[in-house]
């Protein structure tokens, strides 16, 4: 849904955006979707099966932190895992990256930026497309 919204642009570039959000967006956005095989304009939207599963579609699952598919292996383990190993072993270890930053203005990354007035440094956030600080 996510991935839709975006390419119509109903939706900035938001790592987690509020599912209630989301759901609103897509169902009142659902006449301007384009079928990804024939190009029709207006999609028909149904409720998924509660036992969905990505390997009935030849699909593996991906990962619910970073997006990547789960290993074979874990998921013959694990069947009702939904991280895959690393994102578990960080989770687990403590190492958990910051979240990035985004602009309020455009949406995009955020970078960290020095400058130097009178000789000293300072540190700010700058966005990387229309360099709102």
């Amino acid at each position: 849904m996510v991935h839709r919204l975006r390419s119509i642009g109903k939706l900035k570039r938001d790592r987690k955006p509020d599912l209630e959000l989301i759901l609103e967006l897509f169902s009142t956005s659902v006449d301007q979707f384009a079928c990804s095989e024939c190009g029709t304009i207006g999609l028909t939207v149904s409720a998924a099966d509660e036992f969905f599963d990505d390997e009935q579609w030849g699909e593996s699952r991906k990962c619910e932190i970073c997006g990547q598919s789960i290993a074979a292996e874990r998921l013959e383990v694990f069947p009702d895992t939904r991280v895959c190993t690393s994102c578990k072993q960080t989770d687990e270890s403590g190492d958990t990256a910051e979240e990035p930053e985004y602009c309020p203005r455009c949406g995009a990354l955020m970078v960290l930026r020095t400058s130097t007035t009178a000789g000293v440094v300072r540190y700010e956030m700058r966005c990387s497309e229309c360099r709102m600080s």
